[in-house]
């Protein structure tokens, strides 16, 4: 309440107060869309990415070893591996390649190459340390529920009751 008496907020219309709530109201919807629908965007981008990975997880991975040659500077700080990857049995040999990872001594590590698929490597120009070989099967899904979790939240805290039917149900 104000020194005089009167609420802070007040909806009524004949009230100079009355413009604040209704466009703090409009800003508020307008956020909240907003927010919905980069996040429905991201949904379906890592949707797309997660039933792609998957579709094309068959797909050979070539292992061989990565040389490096130079590290070019990122943005953020850091390097980034630049060099030369040849397959174990020397049938391919990528130059100007980058290495998703880290080398080991020496500037060599051993690497996996997916030169088919979805998302190959051959079109990013890329190849991946042992550890990370696998991370476009698993990472895309790990995105989807950190988005579908991060909807939720936000959904819950919005509109508290929102989820209260489900959860009364669960409960019995």
């Amino acid at each position: 309440m104000a020194v005089d008496g009167t609420p802070l907020v007040s909806l009524r219309r004949d009230t100079p107060r009355s413009r604040g709530p209704v466009w703090h109201a409009i800003l508020r919807i307008g956020g909240r869309s907003l927010f919905l629908l980069v996040m429905a965007l991201m949904l379906a981008v890592s949707l797309a990415l997660s039933v792609g990975g998957a579709m094309s997880a068959n797909e050979e991975v070539v292992w061989g070893t990565f040389y490096e040659r130079t590290c070019e500077p990122k943005p953020r700080g850091g390097c980034r591996s630049i060099g030369t990857w040849i397959s174990d049995d020397g049938s391919i040999r990528k130059t100007g390649i980058q290495l998703d990872g880290w080398p080991g001594d020496g500037g060599t590590v051993r690497a996996g190459y997916r030169p088919t698929g979805f998302n190959n490597d051959d079109e990013n120009n890329i190849v991946h340390v042992e550890s990370l070989a696998y991370g476009w099967i698993w990472f895309p899904w790990l995105m989807t529920l950190y988005v579908i979790g991060t909807i939720a939240y936000y959904l819950a805290r919005w509109w508290p009751g929102l989820f209260a039917p489900v959860l009364r149900k669960r409960r019995r």
